[in-house]
């Protein structure tokens, strides 16, 4: 029996879901394990954070995935964030914002630095789920190219790069 182009698909399909699984079960179970060890997470702030923005950039892109208007709700999230760190920058003069939160800060507003860790949470996952949305539209957009190159050589793409337009084409310009 043959194969057709959407049991390719499924096939597809199901092996990244795996390697997701792969990535993802030792994410969660990491952010689990710190949300219940304390200690953890107050001697290592950074690996605290990263697990959540890489766990939020996960659900960015998938939603991406799943609808293409995501793609303009995380550009706006970039745009809101760009606006708050130089506004904020300024009017006061100083760069509060832009700076990871110590642990000094936790004890003395711990409001500034949950406010503070959530800003950056949401920025630095909205650059990486920016940076990986823009690389799935390139190899969309390069495989829809491809489709409209089916039958010529490299040496004819060549040749359509610098071929002169027709005198037909350059008169509707």
């Amino acid at each position: 029996m043959k194969k057709n182009s959407t049991d390719n698909l499924n096939s597809f399909r199901y092996m990244g879901y795996f390697l997701l699984a792969v990535i993802l079960l030792p994410l969660l179970s990491m952010l689990v394990y710190i949300s219940f060890n304390t200690n953890w997470m107050t001697n290592n702030p950074k690996s605290y954070l990263l697990g959540y923005i890489l766990f939020a950039s996960f659900c960015l892109i998938r939603l991406f995935i799943l609808r293409g208007s995501y793609k303009y709700a995380n550009d706006l999230i970039l745009a809101i964030s760009a606006g708050w760190i130089g506004t904020s920058y300024l009017v006061t003069g100083q760069k509060i914002f832009d700076e990871l939160p110590s642990l000094e800060l936790l004890k003395d507003d711990p409001l500034l630095f949950y406010a503070i860790s959530f800003k950056f949470i949401l920025v630095c996952s909205s650059l990486i789920s920016k940076i990986v949305i823009t690389l799935i539209e390139f190899i969309r957009a390069w495989r829809k190219e491809e489709e409209g190159f089916n039958g010529i050589t490299a040496w004819d793409r060549i040749k359509l790069i610098f071929k002169k337009p027709s005198p037909k084409k350059q008169a509707k310009r």
